[in-house]
């Protein structure tokens, strides 16, 4: 967080509320405090309630980008030659000891609170935190801000935005010390040198949100996405003393903004990131121009009232602190959303324990003689912050890591058939833990070498975000194109790989994106409907032999099943060309956690863990079979997951599925035998 001082105007002058071209005098401003509270509070109603748009952060944003600036600045005017180190030094002094604190008490928590199939990516979460990269690995992970079920997020999930800002302290003060050079080379005003150099990024970040950006999910947590906001912020800074308005219509302007701020804060307005949020930073930004405590009609008597103030002055901490105690309340006691009067209880509870980080940690640190008094002081409590965050997130990564090896280690392919136990009444009964054990599960996913024909590279120039492209086998005699989402990855990756091993004739290449069946595309612009082209586009240039999908969905829980929507026409275009379609059924999904539910129960029988009712997850027939033909030829492995009316979610000592409904990678992979076999005998091979 930014130091809250800035000019602000001689009194009686008629210049920008806030700021002065002529005689500015510099102390704190409450009022910005004030401004953080209602931030703060929208955040808090947001992540409580999901209470008005999601703007609060981004508000942050610009105040920080907005004081960092003006602090800059008016040094360099004053003579001052800037140096980046110091103002790195000072910023994560500041920052790293509280966040150290709670990301540690947060990851022990975890321990406690969370399954151990958890475990291995909340400590790479807490890595991820402390070091100011959070926001890429939920990137990374397709973290879900906006999901429905927050007992499922991360505890971490809060700091992609310290994350970002993070990444822009270390950035913009290089950014400020060159043009701070190039001003006092070229002989123009300092001001006029950063305003137009975060003018042109304010533009540019703007352009690529609208126009490049992806489409998916992960725009959320993209620092790209809001670089546009700090240039903003950055950009008022300087231009301030130069916007100079009468009295009256300085003051109009600010309750204006504030107005539209507040509307923003209670009343869901279009979605984020995206152009909407340009009138709630519109809005800050009038606030920050032209607010001024002294002024009795202003919005600085009303921002600078000492409650709003108490709040403004602990933000950071009770921002840090009350996502956890948000996810841990909901994980403990099962729920997936905050009830009114939990939420105020938790709410309260934030803001006692965010006063006592400020006051016994934050404020301490901040007047701190010794760690203020030369640089390498403050370089000081950076790093020693940094060890005493690393240290033990790197011992528990360590541990866990030792723990799964070891497990690994012990395991034998006898003692978990998986599959290939169905119909042995030798195979019935099983001593050993189940595979794969909880801190593995990181690793149950399908991974290939990537490496596709150079096709792949002209018809995706630009892939979707999570699409990969695998080839494997050498053959070519017949070649198998397998395309669709993370269950055609799963499902159908370990049977075309199985039978490339084994058939010399055959090669076989996989596009798969994560999210996105492959199906007809509907004249849809979303991203997997751009996606679904360019695959059909692909088809066309390659001629594959075969195409292999999944053609089916199955609802959550429930035994409604059917054709993916526009399946059928994408199979007649298909086989029109003469290209033979190999569709297989979907797999079973739930609203529950399959793997977890599966580590409660015991695993000794051929079938263990949770007994599902076959009838209830699943439609009596296929609904693929009416897709049959002369060039389709239709699969399903439910025998291979069901027994008689029940789906066990452990099958001959290995868990069949590693969440609510994709199948574990040692599961499949002791399916891929048996369901190879029924490939090549539908094809005459």
């Amino acid at each position: 967080m930014s130091d809250v001082t800035a000019a602000v105007p001689a009194k009686g002058t008629t210049g920008p509320i806030g700021f002065t071209a002529t005689s500015p005098a510099i102390r704190r401003r409450l009022d910005i405090q004030g401004l953080r509270a209602v931030c703060m509070l929208q955040v808090l109603f947001y992540h409580a309630w999901t209470i008005g748009s999601p703007i609060g952060v981004d508000s942050f944003i610009m105040i920080s980008a907005f004081l960092m600036t003006s602090s800059f600045v008016r040094r360099s005017e004053r003579g001052t030659m800037p140096n980046f180190l110091e103002r790195w030094a000072h910023t994560f002094k500041r920052l790293l000891p509280p966040l150290t604190l709670i990301v540690l008490t947060t990851l022990g928590a975890v321990f406690f609170l969370f399954p151990a199939t958890r475990w291995k990516e909340m400590v790479t979460q807490a890595f991820a935190s402390q070091t100011y990269w959070e926001n890429w690995r939920l990137v990374e992970v397709a973290a879900d801000y906006y999901a429905a079920d927050h007992s499922l997020q991360s505890p971490f999930q809060h700091l992609w935005s310290m994350s970002m800002q993070g990444q822009m302290f270390l950035a913009w003060p290089v950014i400020m010390t060159l043009c701070v050079l190039l001003a006092k080379a070229v002989k123009i005003p300092i001001r006029a040198t950063v305003a137009t150099a975060f003018g042109l990024v304010t533009v540019m970040s703007l352009a690529w949100l609208l126009l490049l950006a992806p489409s998916d999910g992960s725009i959320y947590f993209d620092t790209r996405a809001r670089i546009w906001e700090f240039a903003f912020g950055s950009m008022i800074a300087a231009l301030a003393p130069y916007i100079r308005l009468p009295r009256g219509v300085a003051q109009f302007l600010a309750w204006a903004g504030f107005a539209v701020l507040i509307a923003f804060c209670l009343i869901p307005i279009g979605t984020y990131p995206g152009p909407m949020a340009f009138f709630p930073m519109g809005a800050v930004s009038l606030i920050l121009l032209f607010s001024s405590e002294e002024d009795k009609r202003g919005t600085g008597r009303t921002l600078a009232w000492k409650p709003l103030v108490w709040l403004g002055n602990i933000s950071y901490a009770v921002y840090l602190v009350h996502w956890p105690l948000f996810i841990f309340y909901l994980t403990f006691m099962g729920y997936d959303r905050l009830s009114v009067k939990s939420g105020l209880s938790l709410i309260a509870l934030s803001l006692g324990i965010g006063y006592l980080v400020t006051r016994f940690l934050d404020d301490p640190l901040r007047s701190w003689k010794w760690a203020n008094r030369a640089m390498r002081n403050k370089w000081t409590v950076v790093v020693l912050s940094l060890i005493v965050g690393l240290l033990p997130i790197g011992a528990a990564h360590i541990i866990l890591e030792k723990q799964a090896n070891d497990f690994a280690d012990s395991v034998s392919s006898v003692d978990h058939p998986g599959a290939a136990a169905i119909g042995s009444v030798q195979l019935n009964r099983y001593e050993q833990t189940p595979i794969p054990g909880p801190l593995s599960l990181g690793e149950e996913w399908l991974s290939y070498p990537d490496g596709c024909n150079p096709l792949y590279q002209q018809v995706f120039p630009e892939p979707a975000k999570g699409q990969s492209c695998t080839k494997y086998g050498q053959g070519s005699e017949k070649h198998v194109l397998i395309v669709g989402d993370s269950h055609a990855e799963q499902n159908l990756l370990p049977v075309f790989s199985e039978m490339a091993d084994t058939d010399d004739e055959l090669s076989a290449e996989a596009i798969l994106t994560g999210g996105c069946s492959t199906t007809m595309p509907r004249g849809d612009e979303n991203w997997c409907d751009k996606r679904n082209r360019g695959i059909i586009d692909y088809i066309e240039a390659a001629s594959p032999d075969y195409v292999a999908l999944v053609a089916t969905r199955v609802s959550a829980d429930s035994p409604e099943e059917e054709l993916l929507p526009g399946i059928e026409d994408l199979i007649q275009h298909l086989t029109d060309r003469g290209i033979t379609v190999l569709a297989f059924r979907d797999n079973l999904r739930s609203e529950e956690n399959l793997y977890e539910c599966s580590a409660e129960r015991p695993a000794d029988q051929l079938m263990g863990g949770c007994l599902l009712d076959q009838n209830q997850y699943l439609a009596a027939t296929n609904p693929a079979l009416e897709l049959e033909g002369p060039n389709v030829h239709v699969f399903d492995a439910t025998d291979l997951l069901c027994i008689e009316g029940t789906c066990p979610t452990i099958m001959g000592n290995v868990h069949i599925y590693l969440d609510d409904n994709h199948l574990t990678k040692a599961y499949s992979q002791t399916m891929a035998p048996i369901m190879a076999q029924r490939v090549r005998e539908a094809l005459g091979n």
